[in-house]
């Protein structure tokens, strides 16, 4: 029996299972240029999850580092802001998401004329759903046989405990309405999901009554810049990427960072994103060698003051404090100015005015690793969580120490990030093309969708 006879027959279910089919599609590179693919956000999301990961190493390993006290003089240059800059690199996502969603609804409006609404929704959950499961699960039961440390036991009772009590929270993504959540890492899988719970009241008149979606796009995109600014004013808090946070309200975090009022700007500019390149996606347009310039200086000059701008106030030892009226406008702005930096990025990617950085961002090694983001995204920090209970002695923390921890992160979290994504993303993902094909969907249709960032 040839393979293509063993794909129509029943055995095609079992063969969604495969770790060598799936790995296969992991591994695959395609060096096929499309221009309905946005090339560029696979070396965009591996970079932004590397950030993720560099910083919290600085986070997390401070717990078991011998100069504790005096961490945070790693932080205070004006280059170290790097390290808590990457903050936006999670926004980074947030606008990738919003992005994606605009992008492939409109291109399977496009194909088929319809959208199924029960699909959308149910294509995220089966998606998203079984690693986190099973991340979870290893948590609460597989990670106790390997705390050995002197630290073991605190870790044992916090983060293991957690997940033995609330691994149903980050299962029905409320990591950031119920505390303490087992996966700390899945407030962003939480919020993520809400919005796109609720993308629909944008994206229904966008797809079928462009010019209203625009308009109700536009309002949404002004409200969400302004709850921020609202709530920061009201509760007279300093932006939540300050470290002078700690001087204010000890539930600062809660009103200003995991919320999903808060966190909608960066999501919505990656709406208006998907819309613009999918109405452009067919024409060629052309900028002026000024324009271009205009674009990536003013790109270039917004990204560093969002990541610098505010290494003044953003110290953890005696830090300037931050005047209300300047939290305020910090909070409202910086995000959707970030997102608006890496939309320009994008837009100049896809639409050929990037040159060498398009040839980095779009290069096909980084295709497998961006496949593995949401896996690593899950071993990533539930590795970083647990290392402290792993250790006999404590380390001195320097940035070099840390940038040898992260590069070993990344390697060891890559290994688990693997079988993950092979236990899970590779079969629900076939098992859905197989019983939930949507109509218009070609196996050609299909083919491309795998090499796009989801």
């Amino acid at each position: 029996m040839n393979r293509q006879e063993l794909r129509k027959g029943p055995l095609r279910f079992l063969l969604v299972f495969s770790f060598y089919t799936n790995m296969r599609k992991i591994f695959n590179i395609n060096n096929n240029e499309s221009p309905e693919v946005i090339s560029c956000l696979h070396g965009i999301r591996v970079l932004s999850m590397v950030w993720v990961v560099w910083g919290h190493s600085y986070l997390f390993q401070s717990l078991a580092s011998v100069n504790i006290l005096g961490i945070g003089r790693l932080t205070d240059d004006l280059g170290e802001q790097t390290i808590p800059g990457g903050f936006f690199a999670v926004d980074t996502f947030f606008f990738i998401s919003g992005l994606l969603v605009v992008y492939g609804l409109l291109r399977e409006y496009q194909r088929t004329r319809r959208i199924n609404w029960i699909m959308y929704y149910v294509h995220r959950i089966i998606r998203l759903t079984p690693p986190i499961l099973i991340m979870a699960a290893s948590m609460a039961t597989l990670s106790r046989l390997i705390l050995v440390g002197p630290l073991a036991a605190g870790v044992d009772r916090t983060f293991v405990q957690h997940c033995r009590d609330h691994w149903w929270v980050d299962v029905l993504y409320l990591s950031n309405a119920v505390y303490p959540p087992c996966l700390g890492q899945c407030w962003y899988t939480a919020v993520d999901t809400q919005l796109y719970i609720v993308a629909p009241i944008v994206l229904i008149p966008l797809v079928y009554r462009r010019k209203i979606g625009v308009v109700l796009l536009a309002v949404v995109t002004l409200i969400s810049m302004m709850i921020p600014m609202i709530i920061n004013g009201v509760l007279q808090l300093v932006p939540n990427i300050m470290f002078g946070t700690i001087d204010h309200e000890p539930k600062a975090d809660i009103n200003t960072y995991d919320k999903p009022w808060i966190r909608a700007t960066p999501y919505i500019v990656g709406m208006w994103t998907g819309l613009i390149l999918h109405k452009m996606r067919t024409k060629k347009i052309t900028l002026r060698p000024w324009q271009v310039g205009v674009g990536w200086v003013l790109s270039t000059v917004v990204g560093l003051l969002v990541v610098y701008g505010m290494v003044d106030y953003n110290t953890l030892y005696q830090p300037t404090p931050v005047p209300l009226a300047v939290g305020v406008v910090y909070e409202g702005f910086v995000r959707g100015s970030w997102a608006v930096v890496v939309g320009w990025v994008v837009f100049a990617c896809h639409k050929g005015y990037a040159g060498p950085i398009n040839s980095f961002l779009a290069h096909p090694c980084w295709q497998p690793l961006s496949r593995l983001t949401f896996a690593l995204y899950l071993t990533a920090m539930s590795f970083q969580v647990i290392f402290p209970g792993l250790i006999y002695v404590p380390f001195y923390s320097s940035h070099l120490n840390m940038f040898i921890s992260t590069c070993g992160t990344l390697f060891i979290a890559g290994l688990l990030a693997v079988p993950l994504s092979l236990m899970t993303e590779g079969p629900v993902l076939g098992l859905e093309k197989l019983l939930l094909r949507r109509e218009g969907r070609g196996e050609q249709a299909e083919e491309k969708k795998t090499d796009q960032p989801s």
